[in-house]
């Protein structure tokens, strides 16, 4: 038979119990709707390209090619599957340099690194580079409320872009 005291406090146990469960769930949620994807655009002098480098939350990429490919996709196993994402991806950021050139992005490739899955594209840098016009509407006709940041760091300055589905193609005056 339990005293009032050991019953008050195994109440407070279960309160304190429930409140940390509570917590958790909450954080746990709130960690898979970020819908945010990340993408990093960079000079390589070594190489003279662009690269471009694009990370996603993996658990947004994984519900991501259930919605667009089909319910049995799987990017975490599935090496295809992550190809295809990929080049969802590439047909969705759009990168035009000024004055015109010639070059456009090539695939690189993608990864998994640990809660993230990279994209990978590059291309050559041109000689002259003035300006760029970029877009990045990955995901968005899944989830309005996606953002995708672009941050340009072709020279010293780094520049950070948001796009979100009232953003339309943004221009970078290039210092060079």
């Amino acid at each position: 038979m339990l005293t009032l005291a050991k019953q008050s406090s195994i109440s407070k146990w279960r309160h304190l119990l429930v409140g940390v469960v509570l917590t958790m769930l909450s954080i746990s949620t709130s960690a898979h709707q970020q819908k945010l994807s990340y993408t990093r655009i960079s000079y390589n002098s070594h190489t003279n390209n662009i690269e471009v480098m694009h990370r996603f939350l993996l658990h947004d990429a994984e519900h991501a090619v259930k919605k667009l490919f089909n319910k049995h996709a799987d990017v975490i196993a599935n090496a295809a599957t992550r190809k295809q994402f990929a080049t969802y991806v590439e047909n969705k950021f759009h990168l035009k340099l000024f004055p015109t050139a010639s070059e456009t992005l090539q695939m690189i490739g993608s990864e998994i690194d640990g809660s993230y899955l990279w994209i990978y594209q590059e291309m050559t840098m041109p000689e002259t580079l003035h300006e760029m016009a970029i877009s990045h509407s990955a995901l968005r006709e899944i989830w309005a409320d996606q953002i995708n940041r672009v941050n340009v760091e072709l020279n010293e300055n780094i520049e950070t872009l948001i796009f979100t589905a009232h953003s339309p193609a943004q221009q970078i005056l290039n210092s060079r």
